[in-house]
């Protein structure tokens, strides 16, 4: 029946890809296209409405130029090419997929979209691209900044807010005493934040939409370092790894513990 179900959904999906065909291919080539050619107000009026409203061209125009040495995009030589697309079972989102290159390497990225007032946008400010050791993971900024959140909860005790905003699974198999135990308690009984604990973000990566018990899921992870005392001269620090899941429309964190990243 699960099997049944899917392939159904999948049918949806393709049908809806066939109608918004055009326009989803156009829309994302023209973006692309003012990107390379550093036409960024051009770029910037294909951007959903939303995104829009809580982002201006100043900020938008920041994204498109390399804080380290100021070089913009279009003088780094970087090339899109659109290569397939989706709609999510949602219909109003999705993703275009392609290949980013530059000379001598090129690298597969996707794009967010998103439809608003019968018409097909961008909705992402740069392409989130996969990388080679994470293959089926896309960088995603959206996710770096929702951790923020969760990290935040974590320093400062707040154990209400996390459970809430923890995945079924974890709730299913401990208790949420058993969970603060795991997540935000220390020998003092001080916060961890407290304690001297801060948390630096480093990148956050996710899936696309895929069945996991019987519902359409994505899966995330996030890295980040734990450190003791001074972010400077630190006492101590550790890399860790934070898995995230999306479920029941929202991201919520699925660890107990930050566990060390034993990635080389």
């Amino acid at each position: 029946m699960r099997k049944i179900w899917y392939l159904v959904l999948v049918l949806i999906i393709s049908i809806s890809i066939g109608c918004a065909n055009n326009q989803i291919v156009k829309t994302a080539n023209v973006y692309l296209d003012h990107i390379e050619n550093g036409e960024f107000e051009s770029a910037y009026e294909l951007l959903s409405p939303r995104l829009r409203d809580v982002m201006d061209f100043d900020a938008f125009r920041n994204f498109m130029i390399d804080p380290a040495d100021k070089t913009s995009v279009e003088e780094m030589g970087i090339e899109f090419s659109v290569d397939s697309y989706a709609i999510y079972e949602d219909n109003v989102s999705g993703c275009v997929y392609g290949t980013l290159s530059i000379p001598e390497a090129s690298q597969k990225f996707r794009l967010p979209i998103r439809t608003e007032q019968g018409k097909w946008w961008i909705d992402g400010v740069v392409v989130e691209q996969e990388p080679p050791e994470l293959q089926g993971f896309y960088v995603s900024t959206r996710l770096r900044n929702i951790s923020e959140e969760f990290f935040d909860w974590i320093l400062n005790g707040n154990i209400d807010k996390l459970w809430n905003r923890t995945s079924n699974r974890i709730r299913e198999e401990m208790t949420i005493s058993e969970y603060q135990q795991y997540s935000i308690s220390t020998s003092t009984g001080k916060t961890p934040s407290n304690e001297g604990y801060s948390i630096m973000i480093g990148a956050a990566y996710t899936t696309e939409p895929k069945m996991m018990d019987g519902q359409m899921k994505r899966e995330g992870v996030v890295m980040a370092t734990v450190v003791l005392g001074d972010i400077e001269s630190p006492e101590k620090e550790a890399q860790v790894i934070a898995p995230f899941i999306f479920e029941e429309g929202e991201w919520r964190c699925d660890f107990a513990r930050l566990e060390e990243n034993e990635t080389p």
